[in-house]
């Protein structure tokens, strides 16, 4: 299994300790260190995350990667509870640009941002 796949499924399990352990042990591509951002953000870490996010912006390459990286920043708004920001960073993600499943987290994201402003 593909290390990206292992964080992802670690934090997915509400394991971010696990999940930094991992992608620190995987090295540090842009993906991955999006996918720290988040677990950052997860263990309440808000400044590791934003250090996390502006390095994978760094290391995207391409606009999907780019992209991807404005759907992390909207999940770490989401997980420190900064509603107002991680509707911001949804509407500026290019959704045409992400495949279906990142699309989805996208939108569930816009939908607990709605939630929490009901």
């Amino acid at each position: 299994m593909q290390s990206s796949h292992k964080v992802r499924l670690l934090i997915g399990l509400g394991l971010p300790e696990y999940a930094l352990a991992r992608a620190e042990d995987a090295g540090a591509g842009w993906e991955l260190s999006a996918l720290a951002a988040v677990a950052q953000a997860m263990a309440g870490r808000r400044p590791e995350a934003e250090y996390l996010l502006a390095t994978a912006a760094e290391r995207a390459a391409h606009a999907r990667e780019s992209v991807l990286v404005i759907a992390a920043r909207a999940t770490v708004a989401a997980e420190v509870g900064d509603a107002a920001e991680a509707a911001g960073h949804v509407r500026v993600a290019d959704q045409p640009a992400l495949d279906g499943a990142h699309r989805a987290g996208l939108l569930v994201v816009a939908e607990a941002r709605q939630g929490s402003c009901r």
